[in-house]
């Protein structure tokens, strides 16, 4: 969780840079300028400390303009493969970020039957463990008034969802059994939506912490953002050392990824 965490950190560093630049700051970011924290979970001590400088040589960066139009995809996809200028865009999104960026396509079969699989093993192994499901259950925001009050986590908005909510029905305190109709309805709509991929991405960084957060720039980057400007729609998949391998999977050397589908 604290990877994950550290990963979503990295996300709004990348905006607040973006933003600075509309203005004519550059930012300056140290990551974890106390020491990093354990893997396992966050303490008190900061991700970055990141300092504002005014600079005449900056120049906005068209990325800024897609910022609010990102979305996450939650259905499947159409079927054809992206445009070549499409995924050059992604590329160029990414540049200057400590970051390997790779992309598979439906040109490449096998690849893509492999990342498949492991985005379908993960998403099982997330949904049928109790501890990491829970961690989705406590930033679930359901309903308007919680989407609106909560500026972070997971919405749902769904008439089913909010009308079990408000009958007190779903207990978002309690993981769901892995044989219960709810996990099982999940992961049909996950799988049906990573089979329809018609594209993947994904931004792989050094397994250090410190490198955590150039992960989560790169998958704004490349997904809401260069993404979204080149017509394509994303949806994000976290993972690591401790979660691919849980599923029963691994990628080469083990590093965390930043993956879109």
């Amino acid at each position: 969780m604290a990877g994950q965490l550290v990963i979503s950190q990295g996300t709004f560093i990348e905006v607040l840079d973006l933003a600075a630049r509309q203005r004519g700051y550059r930012t300056e970011v140290t990551p974890f300028p106390e020491g990093e924290f354990s893997a396992t979970a966050p303490d008190t001590r900061p991700t970055a400390r990141i300092r504002l400088v005014r600079d005449a040589q900056v120049q906005p960066d068209p990325l800024f303009a897609q910022v609010f139009k990102r979305h996450t995809h939650k259905g499947v996809y159409e079927a054809r493969t992206p445009d070549a200028a499409a995924l050059q865009a992604v590329r160029d999104s990414v540049k200057g970020l400590p970051v390997t960026l790779g992309l598979v396509n439906q040109g490449e079969a096998a690849a893509m039957a492999r990342h498949a699989q492991i985005a379908m093993d993960a998403w099982r192994t997330e949904l049928v463990t109790p501890r990491t499901l829970l961690e989705s259950y406590h930033v679930l925001r359901i309903g308007p008034k919680e989407i609106a009050q909560y500026r972070d986590g997971i919405s749902l908005n769904s008439p089913m969802v909010r009308a079990l909510t408000a009958l007190g029905l779903f207990d978002r305190t309690k993981a769901s059994a892995p044989a219960s109709s709810e996990i099982k309805g999940q992961l049909e709509r996950f799988n049906a939506a990573i089979a329809s991929t018609p594209a993947f991405f994904l931004a792989e960084h050094r397994a250090q912490r410190s490198q955590h957060p150039a992960a989560g720039r790169a998958r704004l980057c490349a997904g809401p953002t260069g993404g979204h400007g080149a017509g394509l729609v994303h949806a994000p998949f976290v993972a690591g050392p401790a979660g691919i391998p849980r599923a029963g999977c691994a990628l080469p050397g083990g590093a965390p990824v930043v993956g879109c589908n």
